[in-house]
């Protein structure tokens, strides 16, 4: 019985603890929660891998735990007793680095670290290997009704698979197989011995050796012709070689010949453009516009500083103006101010008659006549001395332009003046090329080359050498027909005794095809009758385990039935003792149940000592009548055969079977937090 189960940082599961009783234990929460990971965490623990990690689906490292924190390592504990011993595993799966395994019997140690030893061990405890551990006791998520979809044909093969019946006929096809190939290989060992035996026959050894002979002395005479041959190519080699020396040099003053011809050219091009401005007086022209410059810029100068001192003179004016009219606004304040005066003057502070005040008045109107004609003047001053401003302005403006105009005439003088020194050098190389080249052309003339010589040379060289390889190949081909009439000699002698050692193996594979016959009937034997054997196991099981799960009266047994084609049907029998195919007449919820006696039937055949089934899913596709039914029957039927049944769902109405445990998991993937778990009692 599995007791306990701790999983850490495995997939979902931060720090899961999770106790299971005898009976039927529920493990219930929405999709994502973590349900399934405690079922392939409880099938890790036993050995080392689960179905999708098996069929590598999922990768080991996938099991550690990457949300909502990355951690390195992955425990998963297992506590289960089985034969009146209590164990526990315990395996840890590391991100970096090798994992590990611990079995303990009570407190002691008896297995790892080594996760293969463990799972041997476990093996061997509880008596069922992982394959018949996935066959016969863990149904994975939404294959509780597998078998009832599967056709006949392949419902056959699965089944020899749960019941290990395809080892034979695996075993009988290869033997089969085998026969047949050593069949073949009798029938081609005759054919090669009646083939041997005549061409033993016309074999001739006196003629062989009279070939040998021939083949020696043309042999001898290809060697003398070889040597002749390279002894003339080794004389008309030599001449060559003298030849290419003159050749090399020959080529070499008429390639640079060429080359300083070409510069010549490239020379004169370049220099029929400088030519044009050759007579022109650059030096003198640069001369004229510096002075020109020179006056242009001392213009702009004295332009500058005469508009300076208008620009003072403006300033001045401007300074006396504005002066005057603030005496102007002071002098029309006070008069405004005499008239509502009465008795004081606001100035002597005097008493005023009226005489006095005409008298005032008189006098302010003639000053202010007077700053008026002071005012005009300045403005008509600061008028003209802005008209002087602005075209002097303008003066200097068309100096600098001028001035600009000749410093990049200038800069062109320059340019055609570095032209000019630049023909100069030209010129002076043309002349020294010119003179190189007269003296190439002796050179070359003083060369005694033979361009049809060296051709010749070549030519009869190339001859030589490919008589030469003509009568090397001659050569290989009579050494190559020497070894052949040597080897032909040989097999002569070794056809005879290959003859008998072919009718030798012929006899003992004839003696092994009959000793394969007898063993493929005998194996042929051997599987009908355990297929019979264990059918019929399994039927007796499924009788008994149908009677005590199935609610209603219409269908009253249950069975595998085996056609003469060897193809299984899931058949039920009806209240008249018809039997008929579960698959076409039965609804969702009595396939669930039908397919639930298969797996019970098989597991108490295969695993009958276990004693623990594991339904992942199991209402997958039921109505919510079938699945009252199925809780029901996982409540009240099953623990009487099984006696611990894991139920992995998301349908809380299957709270309802849990005769012992219910885990209720909850995860909220929104946030990608951590898998919860609550225990709850059974209803």
């Amino acid at each position: 019985m599995i007791k306990e189960i701790q999983l850490q940082n495995w997939k979902s599961h931060n720090n899961t603890t999770m106790s299971f009783e005898k009976g039927t234990n529920v493990i219930v929460g929405v999709m994502g929660s973590g349900k399934s990971s405690v079922m392939d965490g409880v099938c890790f623990a036993l050995y080392g891998t689960f179905p999708s990690l098996n069929s590598r689906n999922v990768k080991l490292d996938e099991v550690i735990t990457s949300k909502p924190n990355q951690a390195e390592q992955a425990v998963v504990a297992l506590k289960f007793d089985y034969d009146g011993k209590e164990y526990s595993v315990e395996r840890r799966v590391n991100r970096r680095g090798a994992n590990e395994a611990k079995l303990f019997e009570g407190e002691k140690l008896i297995g790892g670290p080594q996760p293969t030893d463990v799972t041997e061990k476990v093996e061997k405890i509880i008596e069922i290997s992982y394959d018949l551990f996935t066959r016969a006791v863990y149904s994975e998520q939404n294959q509780i009704d597998y078998f009832i979809k599967l056709s006949a044909s392949q419902r056959k093969e699965k089944f020899d698979e749960l019941l290990n019946l395809n080892k034979y006929e695996n075993v009988r096809a290869n033997a089969v197989s085998l026969q047949n190939r050593l069949k073949k290989i009798v029938e081609d060992r005759k054919a090669l011995i009646k083939e041997r035996r005549k061409d033993a026959v016309l074999l001739d050894v006196d003629g062989e050796r009279r070939r040998l002979e021939r083949k020696s002395r043309e042999i001898e005479l290809a060697k003398e012709e070889i040597g002749k041959l390279e002894s003339m190519l080794d004389e008309k080699k030599k001449a060559v070689e003298v030849l290419e020396k003159k050749e090399a040099e020959f080529r070499f003053y008429s390639e640079l010949a060429i080359k300083t011809a070409s510069r010549i050219d490239q020379l004169e091009k370049n220099l029929a453009e400088m030519r044009k401005f050759a007579k022109v007086d650059a030096a003198g022209e640069i001369e004229k516009l510096q002075i020109s410059i020179k006056k242009l810029g001392a213009s702009a100068e004295k332009s500058a500083k005469e508009m300076e001192k208008l620009l003072e003179e403006k300033s001045l004016l401007e300074r006396k103006l504005a002066s005057e009219e603030t005496i102007l606004k002071e002098l029309e304040k006070s008069s405004k101010e005499l008239e509502g005066v009465k008795g004081i003057c606001p100035v002597c502070r005097r008493s005023l008659e009226e005489r006095t005040k005409k008298e005032i008045r008189a006098d302010n109107e003639k000053h202010k006549g007077d700053l008026l004609g002071k005012i005009k003047g300045f403005e008509e001053l600061i008028g003209i001395i802005k008209k002087t401003i602005k075209s002097s302005e303008k003066e200097r403006e068309l100096l600098l332009v001028e001035k600009e105009k000749c410093m990049e005439k200038m800069l062109e003088m320059r340019q055609l003046l570095e032209k000019i020194e630049k023909l100069k050098v030209g010129e002076k190389e043309i002349s020294g090329l010119n003179a190189e080249l007269e003296n190439i052309k002796k050179e070359t003339k003083k060369i005694d080359f033979d361009q049809a010589a060296i051709v010749d040379g070549r030519k009869k060289a190339v001859e030589y050498e490919q008589k030469i390889k003509s009568f090397e190949r001659e050569l290989k081909l009579h050494s190559e027909m020497v070894q052949e009439i040597k080897n032909s000699i040989e097999r002569i002698g070794k056809e005879a005794r290959h003859i008998e050692e072919l009718e030798r193996q012929v006899q003992i594979l004839s003696e092994r095809i009959e000793q394969l016959s007898v063993f493929v009937n005998a194996l042929k034997a051997t599987q009908a009758e355990l297929r019979n054997e264990l059918i019929g196991a399994v039927n007796e099981a499924m009788s008994d385990i149908w009677g005590r799960i199935y609610p209603y009266g219409d269908y009253t047994d249950a069975r595998l039935a085996v056609d003469e084609l060897g193809s299984y049907e899931i058949m039920v029998r009806e209240r008249n003792g018809k039997w008929v195919r579960a698959g076409g007449i039965l609804s969702g919820g009595e396939k669930s149940i039908a397919a639930l006696t298969v797996r019970i039937s098989i597991s108490l055949v295969l695993a009958q000592n276990l004693s623990w089934l594991i339904l992942d899913e199991p209402t997958h596709n039921l109505d919510t009548n079938a699945v009252e039914v199925m809780s029901e029957i996982m409540k009240e039927h099953l623990p009487e055969l099984v006696e611990q049944i894991f139920i992995i769902t998301h349908d809380k109405e299957m709270e309802r079977a849990a005769s012992s445990t219910i885990h209720v998991l909850e995860r909220d993937k929104g946030e990608e937090s951590y898998t919860s778990a609550s225990q709850l009692s059974a209803m």
